[in-house]
């Protein structure tokens, strides 16, 4: 089950995206003290109005540029930070829980095949590919062949599926052993 949800994954992401982050947030400090450079043009002899102000606003564009670019960034840093909490924890959850587990991988396999369908959909992260025939090089591939998947948890469809009475075991003994996203993962019964 690691290996599907690997959380190694995050580390050189969060780490690329950290780097990208102080890059921009230098590039930042350099254009707002070009700008209070700028007001010094104001003071001297030969001061050309149009070119103060068609620098202040180039000047204004970048920094305005830079600010989106770190608030994106540290957005998706936070995002991944969660992603990866989340992996990690769904493991552990994994790893304590084997038997309980088992009876809901019997409810899982019994489901109809658009249930499956829903449920694998909302587990893997991205697109599905599958094509037939030749790889993407022109190499002569298998018959069929899938992209490289990975796969996160997602609440909502377990949720979703238990209250449809399709995966009983989830409320097995009155309670809820699936965790809100900020709680850590319970044990079953």
């Amino acid at each position: 089950m690691e290996t599907l949800v690997d959380t190694t994954q995050y580390d050189s992401q969060i780490l690329t995206l950290e780097t990208a982050y102080g890059r921009n947030e230098e590039e930042l400090r350099r254009k707002e003290l070009a700008k209070e450079r700028l007001y010094s043009l104001l003071e001297e002899d030969k001061f050309n109005r149009d070119e103060f102000y068609q620098r202040l606003a180039q000047n204004d564009n970048e920094i305005l540029r830079l600010k989106s670019l770190l608030a994106d960034t540290q957005a998706k840093i936070e995002t991944l930070r969660e992603a990866q909490a989340n992996n990690e924890a769904f493991n552990e959850f994994v790893k304590g829980n084997q038997e309980w587990l088992s009876s809901i991988r019997q409810e899982l396999n019994n489901l109809s095949p658009m249930d499956k369908k829903r449920l694998a959909e909302s587990l893997v992260d991205g697109k599905i590919s599958v094509w037939i025939g030749r790889l993407e090089d022109g190499e002569k591939g298998p018959e069929w062949a899938v992209g490289n998947l990975k796969f996160s948890f997602n609440r909502a469809i377990f949720d979703s599926l238990a209250a449809e009475g399709k995966l009983s075991n989830l409320t097995k003994n009155g309670h809820d052993p699936l965790p809100s996203p900020q709680a850590p993962f319970p044990t079953p019964g």
